[in-house]
């Protein structure tokens, strides 16, 4: 019973995932499919990993609300404005478009990604030896993920002729949501679990 209530998030997780797959494969979009494939492998990890890590209920939960958020940014439409091209706050205009919904789905899903990495190297080293360099790093490592993220979405356009997600721009300001989701996180963390 202990089992099946740890693993619910994944299994929640899985279950929107196969969702926005049939989806996108009705849809035809190679570039979700490749999201989706790549998913189901981070799913499995994290399923895997939880049984000896223990993540924070915070982080899988948040790992769910992120899935709803990334599959909806590439499949919800307001008016004939994507999701993820919707601008929130209009702060800077062109060639950067601050602060659109992609962003703030970038910020919000390295906030979570830290806090599943806090699990990871907790196990590896004392956060409590020095919590300013545990945190360093774990913004770092969180950040790392992000940038294996853009070369996934950058195998789509190279691979599959998928048109991309913005170019230079749109990458930069990911890496750059990427970095403030994880320094947020780590703030967070160092002030309490650390």
């Amino acid at each position: 019973m202990k089992r099946l209530k740890r693993m619910y998030h994944w299994v929640l997780s899985t279950a929107v995932l196969a969702a926005a797959t049939i989806y996108y494969l009705i849809q035809r979009n190679p570039e979700f499919l490749i999201y989706a494939a790549t998913l189901i492998v981070l799913i499995g990890l994290l399923a895997w990993a939880d049984r000896s890590l223990h993540f924070m209920n915070s982080a899988k939960w948040g790992f769910l609300v992120w899935m709803i958020m990334h599959m909806a940014g590439g499949s919800v439409y307001i008016g004939k404005t994507r999701l993820y091209d919707l601008i929130l706050i209009p702060l800077v205009g062109p060639p950067y478009q601050i602060f659109k919904y992609d962003q703030f789905v970038h910020i919000f899903c390295y906030v979570v990604m830290t806090g599943l990495m806090f699990s990871v190297l907790k196990t590896i080293t004392k956060p409590q030896s020095n919590r300013l360099m545990f945190c360093l790093i774990l913004v770092l490592a969180s950040s790392s993920i992000g940038a294996l993220n853009e070369i996934i979405e950058f195998s789509a356009v190279v691979f599959f002729g998928s048109p991309g997600v913005g170019g230079y721009h749109n990458t930069c300001l990911d890496l750059v949501g990427n970095l403030l989701g994880s320094i947020i996180s780590a703030g967070i963390l160092y002030r309490s679990n650390t």
